[in-house]
């Protein structure tokens, strides 16, 4: 441990004063960065989580407006549904007319 401090003490007696100018500038400016980059992420993780918030909350605001909206087109066609009639042409009224849709219906023919 002694040696450590003495040869630590001893590179920075060997540095003159820009050297230890930009040395001392260099190490603040690493810290003022990581500080930085600290506080950015705290801020973008508060922001993730007030926007997961929002969506929740705007997911759920839909999805009741989306039952609202099916329950209410779901009794619009039970109270106003009038099948709409098909228009045939000749053919597809004689293969209509034609067509054999069950077994028993095939033994009758």
């Amino acid at each position: 441990m002694e040696n450590i401090v003495l040869t630590i003490g001893g590179f920075i007696k060997s540095l003159n004063w820009n050297d230890l100018f930009f040395l001392v500038s260099g190490i603040i400016l690493i810290l003022l960065m990581t500080y930085i980059v600290y506080l950015i992420r705290i801020d973008d993780s508060e922001k993730i989580t007030s926007d997961i918030e929002e969506v929740i909350d705007t997911k759920e605001i839909k999805e009741n407006k989306k039952k609202d909206t099916l329950i209410d087109i779901v009794n619009n066609l039970e109270t106003n549904y009038e099948p709409q009639p098909i228009d045939l042409t000749k053919y597809e009224q004689e293969m209509e007319n034609t067509a054999i849709i069950s077994y028993e219906e095939l033994l009758e023919r």
